[in-house]
């Protein structure tokens, strides 16, 4: 494909050859997508954070790989210059190695789209099934659609509107950044595009680095340890009929962690025997305890009365063949307790549950007996 003698608009290309410098993730964004839509954001977006390995070697523009500008002050300044349609905002990079942070660059949101791509002149993929331009490689502009602006001047730069992804730059403004050395982005002619992208290895080039701060610690995430047992069952069975606490054989647990601040339990699928919820004591946000699906015979529900948002009690779909609901009466917050599905509970004692003033159900199979409480409140599977 020839080129035109003249290149008036050049393809912005990130640097994403990392070699040993400029190498940076992106920890967090909203949708890539937002930010191609080459509009205004009418609220400020999310701060996009990032993290590097190497904060002693950082370019101009950052290689974030999400064809979303991340620039440094003087590459801001360069194109408010030009006036170019943009939005600035604030990031913030952590440099992995060192636990320190920096405010330095600014994430930019291109505010002008315009669909100009000569398609009967380029090379690209579609989309399957569709006419959307999934990948695009040389390719031509449509040089009369691309207005010019009031002072008859090009736009300094845009979003391609056939494909959003791809930012095209003037050639006043490509050579105005080269003048300031501006290191980490190459601009390509659209019909060269593809073919010299990645084709060598670029030497670091120095310039102002960002200043740093100390990092914020990262949180610590405090866990406690529930304990399930699998087995028979039959040694929590006895203890559940005896009215004491069940101790299983040593070899027999298995641990299963849970955030401190979690507002929820969710045991299913673990094919567990019996389960001591004894760390539901140390977790103050708790609202719901499902231990449903498994094989339990017998729970102890005592530590749940010290549960005080509790709302749910899920042991349904399991082998349950008694409950003692006591516990669960000092839980003034409680809305529902569900033992349906355990094929061997016939009979259910809710007396204790009648000073749950919240409770609005209790869910059990069909033939179960359920007495000591309102029937409307009885719900049946």
């Amino acid at each position: 494909m020839a080129r035109a003698k003249t290149t008036r608009f050049w393809v912005w290309v990130e640097y994403l050859k990392y070699g040993k410098w400029g190498g940076v993730e992106v920890e967090h964004t909203e949708s890539d997508s937002d930010w191609h839509r080459g509009k205004p954001f009418k609220k400020t977006p999310a701060t996009i954070k990032l993290e590097t390995q190497n904060a002693k070697k950082l370019s101009d523009v950052l290689p974030v790989n999400r064809c979303i500008p991340v620039v440094s002050p003087r590459v801001v300044e360069v194109l408010e210059r030009h006036g170019a349609d943009a939005q600035f905002y604030p990031t913030t990079l952590r440099s992995h190695s060192r636990n320190m942070r920096s405010q330095f660059y600014r994430a930019v949101n291109i505010t002008r789209i315009i669909s100009c791509l000569a398609r009967k002149k380029s090379k690209f993929r579609t989309f399957s099934g569709s006419d959307d331009i999934g990948w695009l490689y040389q390719f031509e502009l449509v040089d009369k659609a691309i207005p010019k602006r009031k002072d008859n001047s090009d736009p300094p730069w845009f979003r391609l509107g056939e494909v959003p992804r791809v930012i095209l730059v003037s050639d006043a403004l490509k050579r105005d950044l080269e003048a300031v050395g501006v290191a980490g982005v190459r601009f390509f002619a659209p019909p060269d595009h593809t073919d010299a992208m990645f084709s060598d290895e670029l030497p670091y080039t120095t310039v102002p680095q960002p200043t740093w701060g100390k990092a914020a610690p990262k949180p610590v995430i405090e866990m406690v340890t529930l304990l399930g047992y699998k087995g028979s069952g039959s040694g929590a069975l006895r203890a559940a009929m005896a009215g004491t606490r069940f101790k299983p054989k040593k070899g027999r647990a298995t641990e299963l962690e849970v955030p401190r601040d979690s507002d929820d339990i969710h045991l299913a699928y673990h094919q567990l025997h019996a389960v001591d919820l004894t760390a539901c004591t140390q977790m103050p946000n708790l609202t719901s305890v499902c231990i449903d699906a498994n094989l339990i015979v017998a729970v102890d529900l005592a530590p749940l009365a010290e549960c005080k948002k509790l709302e749910t009690f899920d042991a349904s779909s399991n082998q349950l063949k008694l409950i003692d609901l006591t516990p669960l009466g000092r839980v003034k917050t409680l809305r529902e307790v569900r033992l349906d599905r355990n094929p061997s509970l016939h009979t259910i004692d809710a007396t204790p549950l009648r000073g749950c003033t919240k409770l609005k159900s209790i869910v059990v199979d069909k033939d179960v007996v359920v007495t000591g409480i309102d029937k409307k409140k009885i719900v049946r599977g």
